[in-house]
Formats: C-alpha cells, structure tokens, sequence
C-alpha cells in the first residue's frame, strides 16, 4: 500500500492509501485556467490508469510570467477535483514533474501533445530521467492543444495598447525560436565581471509599539538572512547565461560556496574592506523600517591595487567586461588610477552614501550603459519628465547604445542610431526591487554584445528585471528557464 498526503475527492487534505495493485497515472501541470483541452486530456488519460493522479505546481514556483498563477493551488486544487476523470491532486512544492513522480513512482506519466516535439525542453529532459529511475512509461495523449496562456492574455489579463504594440513588434522580428537561439549563443560566451562586492544582511523584527520612558520603536529581534549582494550577485546572475565568468575581485579572500562552478574567481589584495547594509524589516509583510550601513573608508594597498586595475584593462582587451560601480570607492577614477581602456559594459549607481558624488561621466567611454532615471538626471543636473525628453541628452552621451531604466514603467533604449525605444514593464507583482537594475544590467549586456540593437534588448531586460522582482532581496536570482517561460507566456498572444 502507498500511503500519500493528497486532496481527494471526499476529504480535501487527507492522508489516502493506494493499493499498489491499482494502475495509476500521473498528470502535471500549473493547470491555472481550466478549459475544454485539459478536460479531454485528463479523459484521455484515465483510459491508460485505473486511478489518476493530477500534481500541481505550487503558487511560488511557477514562473511562467507576470500575474502568474491565476488562482492560487487551493482553488485550483478545488477545480480539477471537479472533474470526474481525476481522482486526487497533489500540490508539487517544486518546478518541474520530477518530484511527483518520484513521490508515486505511477505506472505512466502522462503529458499533452504539445510535448511530443519539446525534445529540449529544460523540464521534459528532467522528468524523463525521473521516468526511467522509477520504471515510470511517459506517454502523450492525442486531445487537439489548447493554450491557458493565450485565454489569461487575451480574455482574462489583456495587455495594453501599448504593450500589446510591443509584442506586436517583437513577433515581427523575432520567432520564439529565434529568442531560444539567442541564448544558446550566449552560452557560448566567456564574459569577465568587476565591482564592489556587497553583504546584505536582513534582520527580522517584530514591532512592539514605542517605549514608556523615551519616543523611540522597540521589537523583539527574530532572526536575520545574509545574501550576497554588489558585484557577487552580478557574476551569480551573469553565469546563468554564459559559458564561464571570468569574476575579478579587489579583495584577498572571501568564502563564495554558493556561486555556480562555471565563475573563476581571481583575488586581489587591493585592501577593499567589503560593505554591509543591515536592514531591518517586520517579520510579517517584510516593510523595511530602518538600514544601517557598515562603510570603511577605502585606502588602497599601492601594489594590489594596481595589480587589479592593471587586469581590468588587460582583460577588457579578452572578453566583454561588465563593470559594476556601486560608488564606494573603489573606481575614483583619478588620474593615477583610472581604468584605461573603454570596451566595458557599465552600471554606475547613486545610493545615499554617494549621493552626487558617483556620476558616469568619470567615465570618458564605455561599450554600453545602463543606469536608472535619477542618475541619468543627477549627471547631467537636469529634471526629465518624460522619457522622450532623454533625446536632449543623446549629443552629450559619451557612446552608444545604453539604458535608461524606469522602475516599475519600464526602460528606455537608445540604440546606435540614436533611436529611443521604450518598452513598458510586463510584471507588476512585485516583492522586492533590490538588484533589479544589476539584473536589468547583466541581462541587457548580454544581447549588446551578441549585437542586438532593438526592441528586443529593453524587452528581455524588463522581463529578467520583473522576475528578479519576485524574490526577496538577492535570496534567488531568476535562471534561464524562468526567463524563457515568461518570454513564452508574454508573447503568447
């Protein structure tokens, strides 16, 4: 007997014994807007089963684009226990089918039709394996292919005029295995990577109220998280997509267990103390109340130093190299110490501690830039109201293309024929903006340097952005896949 945790038809949550004599099949999915193609699917495959068991992709594990799942896996647990074909559904805490099938080892594993051609698909290749350690049969049903996608962006979640143009657009130039193509060769590249490494730690508070003899806020401390944040997650995000990085870092040691094996990392003794922001947060919605910043004050050890700057310069002349310049000292570019070469991709941020102080113009050129609004304004001490006004500025830009990111209304790319290409932002469920622009930066340089030069590049970098948007803090950085499903989802129309 196999004894299983599932929601079943006479008792949602209830612990239900299936005799191994019974035949049972297995079907996953989001299975986040029912409709006609899943009922005849999951028809189909009860021929195969004497008892068929239906796995759903939990709510925080499914990537697949903005405003995505629908319902929540409650009620779509409650949906398919609807239907007279399924006998149980089992909520999967995972992405892919590999964990329900080596849950209940079914007899078959049974995909739609649509699957039968997907020989590359990221999540297949792993189920298949799953399959074949379990004497599990995989087979694909013949019911005609319907798309939830395209009823949640055309019926239920339409997509603005404005939006929707730019899809419009993308489909023009671009087919989705033109996209897939893209970063196949991007997997190709060796990218090198540069900046100041940060340590972002959270620590979670309980607020009590204020206290009796004095008008401050007190809480109960409860417990903390410590993610790897600055030019760390910029490598950690840059080798999901190339081949190696190459991860340049002005420090002598530093313990990076976490970092994918494909990041080579070299130390230097440059004497960069590394920064940590220690921010504190209520424990229940995550509002962050209060940061305190631990900042010494940069003294450069002469040989290490230069060792390092003498690397950047020659490994530019290698492999594209993104420079991330988080204003903490570590680029003062003086004229004794400045960054000699100019074929580097740029992210030069404004945060309070350098709050007019950190411009890209110390810069004399660069491959490509990306940077957000406001330090567009602070560099050239004007106010943009309105994104095309950044056409006033394009004379004075020292190269081009480069970004101009606007949050949650999307960003701005001006290409090297100086065009502006505005692209909105495609997610709005947002958990957390911290390294958004890192993501929006690593993805973008990426299509710059495979020679991409429209609207693709604001339009995946948006996409990464928003996914990365999702998590909280840097805890998880968006992979490959993700980023693929949501480009799938969104063009889907």
């Amino acid at each position: 007997m196999i004894q299983k945790f599932l929601f079943t038809k006479n008792n949602v949550n209830k612990k239900i014994n299936i005799p191994k004599s019974k035949v049972v099949g297995l079907c996953h999915g989001a299975f986040d807007v029912l409709h006609l193609g899943h009922i005849k699917h999951f028809k189909e495959a009860k021929k195969f089963c004497e008892i068929l068991i239906v796995s759903i992709t939990a709510d925080e594990f499914i990537k697949k684009g903005p405003l995505q799942p629908f319902f929540n896996s409650k009620d779509r647990a409650e949906a398919l226990l609807a239907i007279e074909y399924v006998d149980h559904v089992y909520i999967s805490h995972s992405s892919t089918g590999e964990d329900p099938i080596n849950f209940f080892k079914p007899n078959f594993y049974i995909k739609g039709i649509d699957y039968i051609d997907k020989k590359k698909d990221f999540n297949l290749i792993k189920e298949k394996k799953a399959c074949a350690q379990n004497n599990t049969k995989l087979i694909f049903t013949k019911t005609k292919k319907y798309s939830s996608t395209k009823i949640i962006n055309n019926v239920l979640n339409k997509y603005s005029v404005e939006k929707m143009n730019i899809i419009k657009t993308i489909k023009q130039k671009y087919s989705l295995e033109d996209i897939f193509k893209i970063f196949e060769l991007a997997k190709t590249k060796t990218f090198a990577i540069t900046g100041e490494p940060i340590l972002d730690e959270f620590r979670f508070i309980d607020v009590i109220g204020t206290a009796t003899k004095s008008p401050i806020i007190t809480s109960n401390y409860i417990s903390r998280e410590v993610h790897l944040g600055g030019s760390i997650a910029g490598a950690a995000m840059l080798s999901e997509f190339v081949k190696n990085v190459l991860y340049l870092l002005p420090v002598n040691k530093i313990k990076l267990t976490k970092l994918n094996s494909n990041i080579k990392k070299k130390f230097f003794n440059t004497n960069f103390k590394i920064p940590k922001k220690i921010r504190y947060l209520t424990e229940a919605r995550k509002n962050k109340m209060f940061q305190t910043n631990i900042i010494k004050a940069f003294k450069p050890n002469k040989k290490g130093y230069e060792n390092y700057l003498k690397k950047i310069n020659y490994f530019q002349k290698k492999y594209p190299f993104i420079i991330l310049d988080f204003g903490i000292g570590l680029f003062n570019m003086s004229n004794k110490n400045r960054i000699r070469n100019s074929k580097f991709f740029l992210n030069v941020q404004t945060n309070s501690n350098n709050y007019g102080f950190n411009y890209f113009s110390k810069y004399k050129q660069f491959s490509y830039l990306s940077v957000n609004l406001k330090e567009f304004e602070l560099n050239f001490g004007k106010k943009i109201n309105n994104y095309n006004e950044i056409k006033n500025f394009i004379h004075l830009m020292p190269s081009l293309p480069f970004s101009v990111t606007l949050g949650s209304k999307g960003s701005v790319f001006v290409n090297k024929k100086k065009q502006i290409i505005y692209c909105p932002s495609f997610f709005s469920n947002i958990i957390d903006t911290t390294g958004c622009g890192d993501a929006y930066l690593i993805i973008t340089s990426i299509l710059v340097n495979l020679g991409l030069d429209d609207e693709i590049v604001p339009f995946i970098g948006n996409c990464f952005a928003g996914l990365h948007a999702q998590n909280f803090g840097n805890s998880k950085f968006p992979n490959k896949n993700e980023l693929l499903n949501s480009l799938k989802y969104i063009l889907n129309v």
